[in-house]
């Protein structure tokens, strides 16, 4: 230990410098003052740093915070604004609108309001009277209503759901006036044909008539009990007259020539099955 104020080496049990006479006990409690004094100034240095330190920190969160926010909102912008082909943004909005549906009425998914597509149907399928492409019920989820009627308005056994005009099937016909088999009381079906596929003048699709004349009687055919094509012809006046054709059932020709006023003329050729020629001759 040594003085203060000679430097000299001194004992601690000294109240007096025996060198310089300096008062120990002043000198060292001044001393242990001041040094209180710089412990409690480095405290307060200590802690007006680390208020500043927090200080700068939360500056720091703050504008970590504000450029998130400015990040998320330039990306929400980004696809708010960007559209696809049929006109909607990520979020589901119109371009023209600015809404969740078109001009016509339907959002991105093809729903309307009412959550039908434009055919008619709900996202499950079902359309406004609760019935899906098959046939199935929304409700009871099978093929009758809670009522008993299937989609087309039959019961299970065949009656209609606003009745039969007879009263029963057996020759009942629906509202419409059609029967089962979608005939009227005159025998023919919704676009004019009774069940041969003749319309009410007595003619087929193809424009000929029972006996296989056309209207103007020129041209005949002839069919086979399937439906196919048999024989055709011209005529004139009720006379052969033109090229006629003969066809096996599989449709290949089977002979074909020329009559003029009734009487065989030109060239003719005859054919097998196959199709190969059989034979031809001139008249």
């Amino acid at each position: 230990m040594f003085c203060k104020n000679c430097g000299k080496e001194i004992d601690e049990k000294w109240k007096f410098c025996k060198n310089c006479g300096e008062n120990l006990i002043e000198s060292y409690f001044y001393e242990k003052v001041n040094e209180e004094k710089k412990l409690k100034q480095n405290e307060k240095n200590i802690q007006n740093t680390l208020g500043y330190s927090e200080v700068k920190i939360s500056i720091s969160k703050i504008i970590f915070i504000i450029l998130t926010i400015v990040f998320f909102m330039s990306i929400f912008l980004y696809s708010y604004n960007k559209y696809d082909e049929n006109g909607y943004n990520k979020f589901g909005i119109n371009k023209k609108t600015k809404k969740s549906y078109n001009e016509e009425g339907y959002n991105k998914a093809g729903y309307n309001r009412a959550g039908y597509n434009k055919e008619g149907y709900d996202e499950q399928g079902y359309d406004k009277e609760g019935w899906n492409l098959k046939g199935i019920n929304k409700k009871t989820g099978i093929e009758y209503d809670e009522e008993g009627y299937n989609k087309e308005g039959y019961d299970r056994v065949g009656h209609y759901r606003e009745g039969f005009w007879s009263g029963n099937y057996e020759g009942g016909y629906n509202k419409e006036g059609y029967d089962r088999n979608g005939y009227n009381r005159q025998g023919y079906n919704k676009n004019g044909y009774d069940k041969e596929g003749y319309n009410e003048e007595g003619y087929n699709k193809e424009g000929y008539n029972r006996e296989g004349y056309n209207k103007n009687k020129t041209e005949k055919v002839i069919y086979y009990e399937n439906g196919k094509l048999k024989a055709k012809g011209h005529y004139k006046n009720g006379i052969e007259d033109g090229v006629f054709e003969q066809y096996y059932e599989n449709g290949v020709v089977g002979w074909r020539g020329v009559f003029s006023n009734g009487k065989q003329v030109g060239h003719w050729e005859s054919y097998y099955e196959n199709g190969k020629k059989m034979d031809e001759g001139e008249f």
